[in-house]
């Protein structure tokens, strides 16, 4: 990040030419260039990964070949004149591009992905984000081939031309740098509407994909409707041209690209009708057809100075999202949804060797940076600005911070300025959370003095990691709290609490008894907290808090130390009873009735393995699996008549409301209790289940929980599944994640298998994620398997993709990084295969910068 320097030469405008072709396209750009400080003499320097260079021209005249120098990365001119057009021509072969990045082939598409640094491998250009430039492009291709030629904003032109071509020329008038640049070419069709904005100018909306999976638009359609009118209520933010187009492919790195305009995106998260997709699909939808419209604002209209302000963008936009999706749905629901990816993802990547801050001070690869600290710690710091501010103060700064950085290339700084300067509030010391690695921790001591009714609450930061003790210095925290009398009332209004010291005692007088605390409401900042009271207060809070967050998360504790409790008994021989309070705390939520049904089955929900793993300092995967086991049969026995009375009870035809989307979730949390038992007649429940639903989440419920059973129809449901859905690619992601998932000893096995099938494919990435990647990140029981096979699989398939796709191999190593958590013997087992890795000649950067992070603690 020190190293930055503004760039010495602007790119005014940008005319680009593509003759396609899958093998051979050719690419010619001419820029107009001007040197941003004429007094400064320096050289000009054009990024350009894998092209072959056809000619450059300097206004208009052949380039002398001393008048520049060529290396793997680029072309530089020797001290170019101050202003100057430059004309280059290259080709490039997107039918080999299986990296996905720059110009690629996805089936007989051509689409492109530049974010981060994929611009480099279509042209040659000064591809950093801070160079903004205004696009035309126009495109020519055999009209056979590719009927459809689309680019960033506005459709100016088309031709037919000889040979059976035509062309199509896009302006775009808002300038952008290289990386939103878009093409798309193809055979696709397209779904139509409209959208009135505010000021009452139309916009055409247009989803493109393939005739067969047009009718799977229609909820993205409507998202992005609802997400236009939300963005212009809530942050004032209107779209800014006349047409609007979302292209579904299915090989993509990503989830979405937010290209001005012409948005690409991963088909998963584009595709969703009922009886191909389950309710979290569509929420998943919902949520990244928001993400990147609201991009259009922070992110394109205003954008990156340099990629260590990544998350100005990435982690504004993801709260931004995450507000839409709860003023769509159920706020605590979605509430608890994203915190539970903060703690069980964030929590753990600050715990390990790719622990770095919100704004780091350094990468070998920006592709790397895509983290979930980037993203969602990110918007976990926007969400506690708000807090801090308050609304009205909020938005004051949203807004000064849109006006003040339109057209511009801003950083994380500009931003809180604004922030600041909107509000009157001084985050000078809030500024912390963007410069310092890990999760802080805050300490609770409580005392109360019956005599004067008097109740001390002190509260200690700590560093998060103990060799931090010499320089860190105490965060801005915002801990809300209330205080609850014996009833579970508030004794007050809910307070905020502002923790800006190492040490801090709050006093709150008059009252009649000593109160339970609820603690950190609304998961108001992303801190572990050390509170040796707690665990007493837990069954209360379970009862009584009427904070979602803070009665969820109780729930999840009191599941914890249970399942900690048993995991001791397994490892020390004894026997594996279930506490009494634990089994009364638990029937009273499963006997009371609750409005949100969703909600309900949150909390009734066992914690997974993988969040039960972060509670313990050596990891043993074997007890976890077998003590959570234990418990959820343990359960499924004692309330075997409630849970099947309420399986039932929730029979019903699908409906999207979110009383439906609950009804179907507590449902099938029910029938995920029951078949632990092995029972035949609950085996027949979820066959006669599989059989008969109408919709992809009862469908795809049933079917796991079939597969995780010892149901002799379990292989023929799965072929029968198969059978029904090979054409769809979205739905056999599911088939190939399920089994992958599947707790079963034949499950490494079973996935070798499935890395043969007809229907797997090791350069689609989705693919990739659904098999070799849900075994190894989601499934640890098997992954982590003593002898080792588990990370033998990775091995193989990180070396294997890294020749192809070094983003998609990266994502598969990261399962690599908690190994110091293990046993010695799991350890030194994953670092053989780790060593292999980093040994094995010709390693991308991006594999490299991973595995160098895990080794460096074994080299010290």
């Amino acid at each position: 990040l020190k190293e930055y320097r503004p760039p010495s030469f602007y790119v005014r405008s940008t005319d680009l030419k593509f003759d396609l072709d899958p093998n051979k396209t050719t690419v010619s750009s001419k820029i107009t260039v001007i040197r941003t400080n004429y007094a400064e003499a320096s050289d000009f320097y054009l990024n350009g990964n894998n092209l072959e260079l056809l000619s450059i021209q300097m206004n208009q005249e052949e380039l002398p070949e001393s008048c520049y120098r060529m290396d793997s990365q680029g072309i530089t001119l020797i001290s170019p004149p101050n202003e100057f057009e430059l004309s280059i021509s290259n080709r490039i072969d997107p039918s080999q591009n299986l990296a996905l990045s720059g110009l690629y082939m996805s089936d007989d598409m051509l689409c492109t992905q530049c974010e981060a640094e994929g611009f480099r491998n279509i042209t040659y250009f000064p591809d950093r984000p801070d160079i903004l430039s205004k696009f035309s492009v126009t495109i020519e291709a055999s009209q056979k081939e590719f009927p459809i030629l689309l680019s960033n904003g506005e459709l100016v032109a088309t031709e037919k031309l000889p040979s059976g071509r035509h062309s199509s020329t896009w302006i775009d008038p808002h300038p952008k740098p290289c990386y939103l640049f878009a093409l798309v070419a193809g055979k696709l069709s397209v779904l139509r509407d409209t959208f009135v904005t505010r000021s009452n100018n139309r916009v055409k909306l247009e989803f493109y994909t393939s005739s067969s999976d047009l009718d799977q638009c229609m909820h993205a359609m409507n998202c992005l409707k609802r997400a236009m009118k939300w963005d212009e209520e809530v942050y004032g933010r209107e779209y800014d041209m006349n047409r609007y187009m979302i292209v579904a492919v299915d090989h993509f790195n990503m989830g979405a690209m937010e290209n001005k305009g012409l948005n690409i995106f991963n088909s998963k998260y584009v595709f969703a009708k009922p009886d191909t997709a389950t309710d979290q699909d569509f929420h998943a939808v919902e949520s990244v057809i928001a993400h990147e419209y609201f991009h259009n604002w922070s992110g394109n209209r205003v954008t990156l100075r340099d990629w260590f302000q990544l998350s100005l963008k990435e982690g504004f936009t993801i709260y931004r999202d995450q507000q839409f999706s709860s003023d769509m749905g159920s706020p605590a629901v979605q509430r608890i949804h994203d915190v539970n990816m903060v703690k069980l993802h964030q929590f753990r990547e600050d715990a390990g060797p790719s622990r770095h801050p919100v704004q780091p001070d350094s990468y070998l690869t920006i592709d790397n940076f895509y983290t979930i600290t980037v993203y969602n710690k990110g918007a976990e710091l926007i969400r506690m600005m708000h807090l801090l501010l308050g609304a009205d103060s909020y938005r004051a700064g949203t807004d000064l911070y849109f006006e003040r950085y339109d057209g511009l290339a801003a950083t994380v700084e500009n931003f809180v300025s604004a922030m600041e300067e909107a509000s009157g509030v001084n985050l000078e010391q809030f500024r912390l959370w963007y410069r310092v690695g890990g999760t802080p921790r805050v300490s609770i001591q409580r005392q109360y003095d019956s005599t004067r009714r008097t109740f001390m609450l002190t509260m200690e930061q700590k560093p998060p990691h103990s060799s931090e003790d010499s320089s860190w210095s105490p965060m801005h925290v915002p801990i809300q709290i209330a205080l609850l009398d014996n009833d579970g009332n508030a004794t007050q209004d809910e307070i905020l609490l502002e923790l800006t010291q190492s040490r801090q005692t709050f006093k709150f007088f008059d009252l009649e008894s000593s109160p339970t605390l609820s603690l950190l409401r609304g998961f108001s900042a992303p801190v572990l907290i050390d509170d040796p009271q707690a665990d007493q207060d837990l069954h209360f809070i379970m009862a009584h808090d009427d904070d979602a967050y803070c009665r969820w998360n109780a729930c999840q504790q009191v599941f914890k130390l249970q399942v900690q409790k048993l995991v001791a008994n397994i490892q020390n021989g004894r026997e594996t009873d279930i506490e009494s309070e634990f089994l009364s705390s638990f029937n009273a939520v499963l006997s009371n009735a609750v409005e949100d049904p969703q909600f309900k089955a949150l909390l009734l929900e066992p914690p997974s393995e993988i969040a039960i793993a972060q509670t313990m300092e050596i990891v043993d995967p074997t007890a976890i699996h077998n003590a959570r086991k234990i418990l959820v049969r343990k359960l499924a026995e004692r309330y075997y008549d409630q849970l099947i009375e309420l399986y039932r009870a929730l029979n019903g035809d699908w409906g999207d409301s979110t009383d439906a989307v609950g009804k179907r979730s507590l449902r099938n949390l029910c029938l995920n209790y029951l078949i632990e038992l092995d029972d035949s007649t609950v085996q027949k429940l979820a066959l006669r289940q599989f059989e008969s639903s109408s919709n992809m989440t009862d469908l795809a419920a049933a079917l796991r929980a079939l597969v995780n059973s010892s149901s002799p129809a379990r292989e023929s449901v799965l072929q029968m599944f198969y059978d029904r859905w090979r054409n769809d690619s979205g739905v056999i992601d599911k088939w190939f994640r399920i089994q992958a998932t599947a707790a079963r000893p034949d499950t490494l096995k079973k996935v070798v298998d499935l890395s043969k099938h007809q229907s797997f494919n090791i350069y689609t990435p989705n693919r990739v994620y659904s098999l070799i990647g849900a075994f190894c990140h989601a499934n640890p029981y098997c992954f982590h398997a003593r002898d080792g096979s588990g990370y033998d699989l990775l091995t193989e398939y990180v070396l294997r993709i890294d020749k192809a796709n070094s983003q998609a191999a990266a994502q598969l190593t990261e399962a690599f990084t908690e190994i110091r958590r293990f046993d010695q013997d799991r350890q030194d087992e994953m670092r053989q295969r780790i060593e292999q890795i980093a040994a094995t000649p010709g390693i991308s950067v991006n594999i490299y910068e991973i595995v160098d992070r895990i080794l460096a603690p074994f080299k010290n």
